[in-house]
């Protein structure tokens, strides 16, 4: 089972690999200033409705729910790992950089490297309802125009509400 987030390949490779800079590499890592991971987390809101209704379950409700669960506490562990890794990465790439030599972070120093980790997600939102119908959109290729505008709308909403995607913003000027 993978994580929902498609982050797990990107850490399991750096620490196969030994470290941020010898697995990505190949992908010219010596000489990015900045590295950006937008999450969006669009995970399904379970409903709870068995629970309610006093019915008991049928074998897919609960298989369903188990999976859900599974995945909810795999995409936690993988966000866990990605917030953990980004400090090492940091060092990992300053050190191979930089030597011996003292660590600049100045702009173009040696030592000048950023991961920012933004994660969008519904539970930011404060209006209930607009979580709650979110939330029960079923992930798909194939969603109504209201809804798309309205998963867009949100996207940016959360995204402008983003201390470290203001911050990014304001790196990049």
């Amino acid at each position: 089972m993978s994580d929902n987030l498609g982050l797990r390949a990107y850490i399991s490779r750096a620490l196969a690999l030994g470290g941020f800079w010898e697995s990505f590499k190949p992908f010219g890592v010596e000489h990015l200033h900045k590295v950006v991971f937008i999450v969006v987390d669009a995970a399904r809101e379970e409903t709870g409705k068995y629970y309610l209704s006093g019915k008991v379950p049928g074998f897919g409700a609960v298989a369903s729910s188990y999976l859900a669960t599974n995945m909810a506490h795999r995409d936690a562990d993988t966000l866990f790992l990605m917030r953990e890794s980004l400090g090492p990465w940091t060092e990992d790439v300053q050190r191979h950089r930089c030597g011996s030599a003292p660590v600049s972070t100045e702009p173009g120093g040696c030592g000048d490297i950023r991961f920012y980790f933004i994660e969008v997600k519904f539970d930011a939102l404060k209006d209930a309802a607009e979580r709650n119908y979110l939330g029960r959109l079923p992930t798909s290729f194939s969603l109504p125009p209201e809804a798309v505008d309205r998963l867009r709308n949100v996207a940016r909403r959360i995204l402008a509400q983003s201390d470290e995607f203001q911050q990014l913003l304001r790196d990049l000027k």
